[in-house]
C-alpha cells in the first residue's frame, strides 16, 4: 500500500513473526545462542519464558529454519490440546505420518517406530509454543518422548516456549521428573530505547529503504508508546506509515507516531490537541471533585534529558470507582483459578482417558404418585373365617382323648400281658427290652398345627403299637426254639 511512496521493496513491519526481520537484541540473541547449543548437543529440555509480544514465536521460527535440513521439525503453534491422543496425532501430522483411525497406544508405537527404526534416522525437534496452556499430563507425555534413544543419541529434542505461567507450572512437585530434565532456561524481555531505534532502522533496511523514513524523534516516540515490546513496535510503525502515506508525507515524525498511536487506541488523547499555556501544567486528572489527593508533578524532560512534548496522563484513584472494584474481583477470581490444577498422575499409571458423567441419584422415597394403590394379601384370612375352625379344633381335641381311651381299653390288657411276657423272656435271654416310644403321640398332642378330622359312623381301626410288635416277635422266637 505504502511501499511505493517510501521506496520500499516489501512491507517492513509484518504482523506475523518472520525470520527475515529478526533483530538480535540482547535478550533474544542470548536465548537463541543458548538454544542452538542445547539442540545440537542433545543436552535436554530447554524452556523459553517471556511476556506477550517479546519474540517467542519468532525465536521458534528461527530454530525451525536452522534445523529443518538435519532434523524432523515439529512445530505445535498452540498448546490447546486436551488429551494424549490429540497430542500424538498433532505430532504425527507434522511428521507427515498416518494419524487417523488409531487409538492412543497405536499412535505412540507409530511415533516410536518412525523415530528409532526408520532409515535414515533423524532426531525430532519438537517446538511447543504457548506451552503454559498444556495440562500436566501432556507435559508428562512430552517428557516420555525425550526418553527415546537410538544409537546412543536421543531421538527427540524438546523446546517449550510460553509466558510466566509456564515457569510456575513447572515448579509443581508433580512435574519434578520433568524439571530435572531442563538444562536451559531463557528469559525474554522488551527492548531498550536504543535497541528500539536500531530495530526500526534494521527492518527498514531489510525492506530496501534508501532514505530515512523514521526520524530520531519518531523512534523515541515509538519507544515511549510501546515500552520496547516488538509486537507493538511493528503495529505502531506500520500504522504510522499508512497515515503518512495518506497525508502525502515522505517521512514519519513524532507527531505522526502520536497520531497513529491515538488512532490505534481509539482514545481522545491530548496528543492531537493544541497545547495551552493556561498553567494546567499538562496534567489531566480524573476522579471526584472532593478528592484531596496529592498533585502529580510532570517533568519537562525524560530520563535521558529529551524534552517531552506529550503531557503526562494521570488518573487519581477513587475508592468507590466501579472499575477498580471490578478489577479487584477479577484479580481474586484469577488467583482462585490459578490454584486449581488438573488431576495428574504419572504417565505410566494412567489408563485411557474416560469421561465420567454422574447423574443425580434418584430418591425413591420422594417420588410423586398420582393415586394411592391398595395392596391386598390374597392369602390373609379374616377373623370371622378363622374363629369357627378354631372352635371346632378345640372341641375335637377335648373329645377325642376320652373316646380313644374307651376304645383302646380291651387292647390295653392284652398289651400289658404281652409286655410282661416279653420282659420275662428278655430277662431269661439277657437282652435289654427297648422302652416304648411315645414321641409320635406326644408330638401329635402338643403340636400347634390344625388337623382336619373326618368323622365316620363306623368305629375307627385300632392302631398297632410297639407292644403288639413285641408280642409278635416273642411268639416267633418261641416257635423257632
Amino acid at each position: 500500500m505504502y511501499e511505493t511512496s517510501f521506496g520500499l521493496s516489501r512491507r517492513p513491519f509484518p504482523s506475523l513473526p518472520l525470520a527475515a526481520f529478526y533483530y538480535p537484541a540482547s535478550a533474544i540473541d542470548f536465548a537463541y545462542r543458548t538454544l542452538l547449543r542445547c539442540i545440537q548437543r542433545g543436552e535436554g529440555v530447554a524452556v523459553v519464558v517471556g511476556p506477550t509480544g517479546c519474540g517467542k514465536s519468532l525465536l521458534g521460527q528461527l530454530l525451525a529454519d536452522d534445523f529443518r535440513r538435519t532434523m524432523h521439525v515439529v512445530q505445535l503453534a498452540s498448546g490447546r490440546l486436551d488429551s494424549r491422543r490429540a497430542l500424538l496425532q498433532a505430532i504425527l501430522y507434522e511428521l507427515g505420518r498416518p494419524f487417523r483411525g488409531m487409538d492412543e497406544g497405536e499412535l505412540r508405537l507409530s511415533l516410536i517406530e518412525y523415530l528409532s527404526r526408520n532409515e535414515p534416522r533423524l532426531p525430532m525437534l519438537l517446538l511447543v509454543d504457548e506451552a503454559e496452556s498444556l495440562p500436566m499430563r501432556l507435559l508428562d507425555e512430552l517428557r516420555m518422548t525425550t526418553n527415546l534413544c537410538a544409537g546412543g543419541e536421543p531421538c527427540s529434542r524438546l523446546v517449550l516456549l510460553g509466558g510466566s505461567a509456564l515457569e510456575e507450572r513447572l515448579t509443581s512437585p508433580k512435574l519434578e521428573s520433568f524439571s530435572q530434565r531442563i538444562v536451559a532456561r531463557c528469559y525474554l524481555e522488551a527492548m531498550s530505547r536504543i535497541e528500539t531505534s536500531e530495530c526500526i532502522r534494521a527492518q527498514l533496511a531489510v525492506a530496501s529503504a534508501s532514505d530515512v523514513v523514521f526520524t530520531d524523534d519518531a523512534c523515541d516516540a515509538v519507544y515511549q508508546a510501546t515500552d520496547g515490546v516488538p509486537r507493538l513496535i511493528n503495529q505502531l510503525c506500520d500504522h504510522a506509515l499508512i497515515l503518512a502515506c495518506a497525508d502525502g508525507m515522505s517521512k514519519v515524525d513524532r507527531s505522526g507516531v502520536e497520531e497513529a498511536w491515538a488512532d490505534l487506541q481509539q482514545l481522545p488523547t491530548p496528543w492531537n490537541g493544541d497545547r495551552s499555556d493556561d498553567g494546567s501544567n499538562g496534567v489531566i486528572e480524573f476522579g471526584g471533585l472532593e478528592d484531596d489527593g496529592a498533585v502529580f508533578d510532570s517533568s519537562d524532560e525524560d530520563d535521558l534529558g529529551v524534552p517531552r512534548s506529550v503531557p503526562a496522563l494521570r488518573v487519581t484513584p477513587d475508592d468507590d470507582d466501579l472499575i477498580v472494584r471490578s478489577n479487584q474481583s477479577l484479580d481474586g477470581i484469577e488467583e482462585s483459578l490459578g490454584q486449581l490444577d488438573d488431576d495428574f498422575q504419572p504417565a505410566g499409571s494412567i489408563g485411557p482417558e474416560v469421561e465420567l458423567v454422574f447423574h443425580d441419584p434418584a430418591d425413591l422415597l420422594n417420588e410423586d404418585y398420582e393415586e394411592e394403590e391398595i395392596v391386598v394379601d390374597r392369602y390373609a384370612r379374616t377373623e370371622a373365617e378363622v374363629a369357627p375352625e378354631r372352635e371346632r379344633t378345640y372341641r375335637l381335641r377335648t373329645e377325642e382323648p376320652a373316646q380313644m381311651q374307651e376304645e383302646e381299653s380291651p387292647l390295653a390288657e392284652t398289651a400289658a400281658g404281652d409286655e410282661a411276657s416279653a420282659g420275662s423272656h428278655a430277662v431269661a435271654t439277657g437282652e435289654t427290652p427297648e422302652p416304648e416310644s411315645c414321641a409320635e403321640e406326644e408330638a401329635d398332642g402338643l403340636s400347634g398345627e390344625v388337623h382336619t378330622v373326618e368323622m365316620h359312623a363306623e368305629p375307627p381301626i385300632p392302631k398297632l403299637k410297639h407292644a403288639d410288635f413285641a408280642r409278635l416277635f416273642s411268639n416267633l422266637r418261641r416257635t423257632a426254639q
